[in-house]
C-alpha cells in the first residue's frame, strides 16, 4: 500500500469533516500516513540499518532520524513527535478542549496544527530523501 493514501485520506478528512469523529480520524490518518512514508524513505536512504522493533516503532523511528546528521532528519523527529503526540490527543482525550503544547486548544485549533505540521514533516521527509515511497521499504520485526 501507498503510505501517502493514508495521509491524503487524512487531508481529505480535514477538509471534508463535519463531526468531531471526523476531525479526530483526520489528525490520525495525516499522522500514521506520515509515519509510514517516513519509515520507508528511512529504510530506502538506509538499506542495511536493522529493522524497527515491532513493539516500540514509533519511537524507535523517531530515534534513528534524530541521530541522523544535523538537517530536514531533525525536523522530521521532531514534528513526527509533535503529531504523534497530536494523534494521542486525538485518540485518547475525549473531552471537548485538548491538551497541547501545554495549553488547552479547541480541536479545530489542533487540526489546524496537525495539517501544519503535516505539511513541514512531508517537506522535510521529501529534502531527506526526495521521491514517494511504495510502501514496500519498511521493515520491522517480531509478530
Amino acid at each position: 500500500m501507498r503510505p501517502l493514501d493514508i495521509y491524503d485520506l487524512g487531508v481529505w478528512l480535514a477538509q471534508h469533516a463535519t463531526t468531531g469523529a471526523g476531525k479526530r480520524a483526520a489528525v490520525s490518518r495525516l499522522y500514521y500516513g506520515l509515519y509510514h512514508e517516513a519509515c520507508c524513505r528511512y529504510f530506502r536512504e538506509n538499506p542495511d540499518a536493522p529493522p524497527l522493533p515491532r513493539n516500540r516503532r514509533h519511537a524507535a523511528l523517531r530515534t534513528l532520524f534524530s541521530r541522523l546528521p544535523v538537517g530536514a532528519q531533525q525536523s522530521v523527529a521532531s514534528r513526527l513527535e509533535a503529531l504523534g503526540s497530536m494523534r494521542g490527543e486525538c485518540d485518547y482525550r475525549l473531552d471537548e478542549l485538548l491538551q497541547y503544547a501545554g495549553r488547552l486548544i479547541t480541536l479545530d485549533q489542533m487540526l489546524s496544527r496537525a495539517l501544519a505540521t503535516a505539511t513541514a514533516l512531508l517537506t522535510d521527509l521529501d529534502a531527506y530523501s526526495p521521491g514517494e515511497a511504495t510502501g514496500a521499504e519498511a521493515r520491522v520485526t517480531g509478530v
